[in-house]
């Protein structure tokens, strides 16, 4: 009797092939504590993993999905219901009591070992996860406070969780997360993760790059003390910065140097990513140091000069609309004393009030009114009323946005590096990529909503989240640098197999999600794999990735979707010493890495220090 089944295969052996590399399930499996289950922790916890990856699901949803690669049928025999939503609640609890620091620093340690990651330059940052509902009312002990904070998805209805994030410059690789209450600032967070990462990389002299939360006097300065490097954007309310726009309003204007005063240098010239054939104009000005004895970089872009000078026109555009629109109702219902008219003015200038003159004219006049009821007579009396009414008149005030064009594009960057303003620049122009981690952690991984009411799980399924977002950060590493030794200008791997220079993880995964393996299945006895979809396109992007097209081409029974390495990576040698990395119960900070041969792991004794997700 013949019988055949369908099974999906997709991007799911690549996955496994770079989970195993980094030897994650053998981590998860070392550091948890362990149980009777019928389902091994570890194995639970990789398969999600790659569901986030693949296609993101609630918790009560992975059986299902995971029906489509196996079946039904999983290793040993387990089938796949038995990965309901209470045995993947029992693995987050399971991983919520574990070290995950430990953990977050093996797999940190593996990622730049085999893929040689030079961590001399680190960018931090952080986002906000967001919740909406009641369940969160409660706060558990222990666990990261899920609160209201300031959203940066703009919903202050909302609470959160701080989320923030280390990543190399080498790829923009994912090397360290931490939670936070949903009420920490940003400014309160950069000691603590510069000591954390310190310990990591068992090295101060890395560069650390931050927004401007970083730029107040003790961060500066304690990092500075320690051996620290650092590049940041100096706030515009720090004295030196208002001092130095000040000055440049007060100087006419000369040409695109903006003024005659200062010297600015041509630092270098950069072709748009989205424009071809546009240039942005980077000037550079080395100014007065901090009051701390940091180095201040000015810095003018001619790109940034345009969207400054395009968001103040748009501004100055809304606020005479809304300002036609406001003239009519003044005088009316709950715009008829001052103080009414004044916040509503207030509300509809906002950041562009400079831009404005504004002139409210009062005038009173009086009335005489009938006291009483009825028809005016002879003998009717009255009475004298003051009428209070207002009127607006406003323009534009010209000599303020010439005063605001002198300092379009001009932004200011602080360090302590010795680099040279032109290096400090193009350092610093890797900060965006962080940002696209976020939105990829958003988007690509679906982080949100989030399927959980447990603090403890959601911490749990964030420290899943990160490992996630490292392994995709990888895979798009290792792809776009073969392409590059390769010579290999574009992929078509698009829909309707349009080309791209840059391929992302949703790229990859879209491309090989109509591969399937037909199980054909004779008697008792034979059974056979016929792979369906793979085309030499496929063949390409996996030698590109280096996957083994054995993972695709010889699958080895129903339960080849499981967690388990079929074909060793060459490039990962298990030495004993990273056999005792598992069995110890806090691995390792390490060395800074120029070179992959720097790496010593060692054991952690403040793993505590700060809260990981």
């Amino acid at each position: 009797m013949e019988e055949i089944k369908a099974v999906q295969i997709s991007a799911l052996p690549i996955l496994n092939q770079y989970i195993e590399d980094l030897q994650i399930p053998k981590i998860l499996s070392g550091l948890l504590k362990g149980g009777r289950e019928e389902v091994p922790t570890h194995k639970v916890l990789t398969v999600l993993i790659s569901n986030i990856l693949l296609s993101s699901s609630p918790l009560y949803k992975i059986p299902e999905w995971l029906k489509d690669y196996s079946d039904g049928i999983g290793e040993f025999g387990i089938e796949g219901n038995k990965y309901n939503d209470k045995r993947v609640g029992r693995a987050l609890d399971e991983l919520y009591e574990s070290d995950r620091h430990s953990m977050m620093t093996a797999i940190s340690t593996n990622a730049i070992k085999l893929h040689e990651l030079d961590t001399s330059e680190i960018h931090n940052d952080s986002t906000t996860i967001s919740f909406s509902g009641s369940a969160y009312d409660k706060q558990t002990e222990g666990s990261v406070a899920i609160t209201r904070g300031y959203n940066k998805d703009h919903r202050p209805d909302y609470k959160q969780i701080v989320y923030g994030l280390n990543i190399c410059g080498d790829g923009h690789i994912p090397l360290l997360a931490s939670l936070y209450d949903g009420n920490r600032t940003d400014d309160t967070t950069h000691i603590v993760n510069w000591e954390s990462l310190k310990d990591f990389l068992k090295q101060a002299d890395f560069i650390y790059l931050a927004d401007s939360k970083v730029s107040t006097t003790e961060n500066l300065t304690y990092i500075a003390g320690k051996g620290g490097k650092f590049i940041s954007i100096l706030p515009k309310t720090r004295k030196e910065v208002q001092d130095f726009y000040k000055e440049l309003q007060a100087a006419p204007l000369e040409g695109e140097k903006k003024v005659a005063a200062k010297d600015w240098l041509v630092g270098y010239e950069k072709e748009s990513s989205r424009k071809k054939g546009k240039y942005t104009t980077y000037r550079l000005y080395e100014g007065e140091k901090t009051k701390e004895g940091f180095d201040i970089i000015w810095v003018h872009s001619s790109a940034k000069a345009k969207l400054d000078e395009q968001i103040r026109l748009d501004g100055i555009a809304k606020v005479r609309k809304k300002l036609i629109e406001f003239l009519p109702k003044l005088n009316t219902y709950y715009l008829k004393t001052e103080q009414s008219i004044q916040k509503r003015l207030d509300n509809i200038l906002g950041k562009q009030k400079e831009f404005f003159d504004i002139e409210l004219i009062k005038t009173i006049r009086v009335e005489k009114k009938k006291i009483g009821r009825g028809r005016i007579g002879p003998n009717s009396k009255f009475k004298e009323e003051q009428i209070i009414q207002y009127e607006l008149k406003w323009g534009l005030n010209e000599k303020a946005e010439q005063s605001a064009a002198k300092i379009d594009g001009i932004f200011p960057l602080v360090s302590n590096t010795q680099l040279g303003g032109k290096k400090i620049l193009e350092t610093y122009k890797n900060q965006p990529y962080l940002e696209k981690r976020f939105s990829n952690l958003k988007s690509v991984l679906e982080v949100a909503p989030v399927f959980l009411k447990k603090p403890q799980r959601i911490e749990a399924i964030l420290f899943l989240y990160f490992l996630a977002l490292m392994v995709m950060a990888l895979m798009e590493r290792r792809i776009r640098l073969n392409m590059k030794e390769q010579g290999i200008k574009s992929l078509p791997i698009l829909p309707q197999k349009a080309k791209t220079e840059k391929p992302t993880w949703n790229n990859i995964r879209y491309f090989f999600k109509s591969i399937i393996a037909m199980s054909i299945v004779i008697g008792i006895d034979f059974n056979r794999f016929l792979v369906k979809g793979l085309t030499p396109n496929h063949k390409l992007v996996l030698d590109l990735l280096e996957v083994p097209i054995d993972l695709y081409t010889n699958p080895l029974s129903v339960d080849w979707w499981s967690a388990k390495q079929t074909i060793p990576n060459p490039k990962l040698q298990v030495e004993s010493e990273s056999d005792k990395l598992v069995e110890k119960s806090a691995p390792s900070p390490m060395k800074i890495v120029h070179k992959i041969e720097d790496i010593e792991p060692l054991v952690s004794t403040n793993s505590n220090q700060i809260r990981c997700g």
